[in-house]
């Protein structure tokens, strides 16, 4: 491009240099261009574009200076000679629309600016007058064929191709996609540029990368701005894309994975993560979401990825804001596992899901500790009372987290399904609940530790160590007996005092509901629904137990049979009855007469 500005553009007298320069000035991402080598120039070339507001502002000047397209408009340069020069109220008429109108009048402009022909706005006068002033009508308009027959007398030409092939390459600088919930998601071609910032590679995989990212302000839709969940805590808008690049990924696995993505993340879930949108580029296909860093792995084995400072702060098990996030998780998965009806062609199907996956680096965890399931590359959709699925059956994932049932089956090199049975879709699911269970069992391990990262540390270590090899099974078809300690560990002590028992009371209910989903026969399984809903039950019973003396005598006796001495303790905040003298939350008042 700067060989064929070189070649067919203004000579160094244009009036239209300076405004060049103003453009060149506005391209993204930053570069200093006077320190800047050749190489470095040379790399950003294409990624290189034009944020909108800023190039509309360049022919907006507050500072009451001339206007650049006066400028433009009055030059007489040897170049610039080629088109007549509006007179008068004409050129008045010409800036004044040009100014009223949107950006893409302004876009043009500025394209045929920076290719060397910004002598061509004198002739494009009746462009200014089309009803819409949009980037792709005006250039319509500019390639009509009488445009198209004037210019090539301007350009002194016989052939206009070089000229429309340079516009069009440019055209694609000044004009990235908006990134909305759901969108960009056309194929672009090569030329075509994404306003992208600060693009890094984040992790990188066997079928491609992930890679972190900011989008320029201008390219982002109002209904993204408003999700303030998507900010960091340095509060940007921060994006990972994950990268499949054809060569090396069967079309049908990233169709497949395109197709169940929109299903999930439709649901708009909280403990979902949203994809934003698909789309196709340079060979490659991209999946782009909000990025997380911090994922449940990370958390459990004590790295730090900005996770808000109070959310490091110990607490008892039932009371710990993770443990409040897997039940979240186990809702998530229930969504997934019962999807509603939707239209498939021309019928109104119910869909099951099937994640295959689940592991604690597949469950995102935000900076505001919120947990989001993740990576649905191995998922699968099926039909209600169809035995076809989305792909032919499971593919594998993570051993350690696997149930018996699809360990065994799969070998490791290739894929193989699972038969088509009446209890196909139970037998599914329940791998999912297996997988959750694993996960469920090593959190519980990290809330009840002082130092839970380096006791589940072990425990995957010891887990690791025993036959077959990273699995909660051992081969005699029964759990694994570091598991079978973790979870008599887990299910609490004789310790005495109410506040001990109702905790003791809380995790022996819920170590039976871990033993029932670690069941070696999946159809005995409890299903996610029900395993979201007996964890909800759980923390309501608990919550509602007696939490001191006072609470369990008060239960126990009427309140009649109290006198005016004694009192009740009300909660200034919600008016409810709490009885903890310890609280300083509470006021204490006699016992009004009946």
């Amino acid at each position: 491009m700067d060989i064929y500005r070189a070649i067919h553009g203004p000579d160094i007298r244009c009036r239209s240099w300076p405004l060049l320069a103003q453009i060149l000035l506005k391209s993204q991402p930053p570069i200093d261009i006077d320190k800047a080598t050749v190489h470095q120039l040379h790399e950003r070339e294409p990624v290189k574009f034009f944020p909108r507001r800023a190039i509309e502002d360049i022919f907006d000047p507050t500072d009451g200076s001339i206007s650049p397209l006066e400028e433009i408009l009055k030059c007489d340069c040897s170049t610039c000679e080629r088109c007549e020069t509006p007179k008068g109220s004409e050129m008045a008429e010409l800036i004044r629309r040009i100014k009223k109108r949107h950006d893409g009048l302004k876009i043009l402009f500025a394209i045929l600016i920076y290719i060397g022909h910004g002598y061509l706005i004198k002739h494009l006068g009746p462009i200014g007058r089309v009803s819409d002033s949009s980037l792709d009508s005006v250039t319509s308009h500019l390639q009509q064929e009488e445009n198209l027959r004037t210019s090539q007398k301007i350009l002194a030409s016989d052939d206009l191709n070089p000229f429309c092939k340079m516009y069009d390459t440019a055209k694609d600088l000044f004009q990235p996609p908006t990134f909305d919930l759901g969108g960009p998601t056309s194929p672009y071609g090569g030329s075509y540029r994404m306003p992208f910032l600060r693009d890094e590679v984040h992790a990188q995989g066997a079928s491609g990368e992930v890679r972190k990212f900011n989008i320029h302000e201008d390219f982002l839709s109002q209904a993204i701005k408003d999700q303030e969940w998507y900010r960091d805590p340095a509060n940007e808008f921060k994006f990972a894309r994950k990268i499949l690049t054809k060569q090396t990924t069967y079309e049908l696995d990233w169709q497949v994975e395109r197709e169940n993505l929109a299903v999930f993340t439709g649901e708009r879930h909280c403990n979902i993560v949203q994809a934003l949108c698909f789309y196709q580029w340079r060979g490659q296909i991209n999946f782009v979401f909000p990025f997380i860093d911090g994922t449940l792995e990370k958390l459990l084995t004590g790295q730090r990825f900005g996770l808000r400072s109070d959310l490091l702060e110990t607490a008892d098990p039932p009371h710990h804001w993770l443990w409040a996030q897997m039940i979240g998780v186990a809702e998530g998965l229930s969504v997934i596992h019962n999807l509603p009806t939707k239209n498939i062609g021309r019928n109104r199907e119910r869909l099951i899901g099937f994640h295959f996956d689940l592991k604690p680096a597949n469950i995102l965890c935000t900076s505001r500790g919120q947990l989001k399931i993740s990576d649905f590359g191995l998922s699968l959709l099926k039909k209600v009372g169809s035995s076809k699925l989305s792909y032919a059956g499971p593919r594998g994932g993570t051993p350690r987290y696997q149930a018996p049932e699809i360990f065994r089956m799969y070998d490791g090199t290739q894929r193989t399904p699972l038969r088509s049975t009446d209890n196909l879709d139970m037998v599914k699911n329940k791998c999912d609940v297996w997988s959750y269970a694993c996960i469920t069992l090593e959190v519980l391990m990290y809330i009840s530790e002082l130092s839970g990262a380096e006791e589940v540390k072990r425990f995957e270590e010891v887990v690791d160590s025993e036959e077959p090899c990273c699995a909660f099974f051992g081969s005699d078809s029964k759990l694994k007996p570091c598991v079978e300690k973790a979870l008599q560990d887990i299910s609490g002590s004789a310790e005495t005092g109410i506040e001990q028992r109702r905790q003791n009371d809380w995790a022996t209910d819920v170590t039976e509901l871990l033993r029932n989903m670690f069941n070696f026969n999946p159809e005995l399984r409890p299903s996610s629904a029900d395993v979201a809903s007996s964890l909800s039950t759980l923390d309501e019973n608990y919550k509602n137990q007696p939490k001191d003396e006072l609470e369990l005598e008060l239960k126990n006796h009427n309140r009649k049979e109290y006198s005016k001495e004694r009192f009740w303790i009300i909660n200034q905040h919600t008016g409810t009855l709490d009885v903890s003298f310890i609280k300083m939350s509470v006021l204490a008042y006699p016992l009004a007469e009946e």
